[in-house]
């Protein structure tokens, strides 16, 4: 799939996209999930008028992910 088809798909499935970052997802996964440019997704999230964390706030939540996993 090419670039400009991957952000296509991005974009027809946004509600999907912005559930997932507000689940915890990192904006980072799902642009590679989805083969397009974490800074494409990032500046589509705040487009759509989403919030976006920043690195001390991911970070966080990470860390709070990981020991809910039991990984730490």
């Amino acid at each position: 799939m090419t670039s400009s088809a991957n952000r296509e798909r991005v974009l027809a499935i946004r509600e999907s996209i912005i559930f997932r970052y507000r689940d915890g997802q990192s904006a980072r996964r799902l642009a590679r999930e989805f083969g397009v440019s974490a800074g494409w997704l990032g500046e589509q999230l705040r487009a759509w008028g989403v919030p976006t964390r920043n690195a001390r706030e991911a970070n966080h939540l990470y860390f709070h992910q990981q020991q809910r996993a039991g990984k730490r």
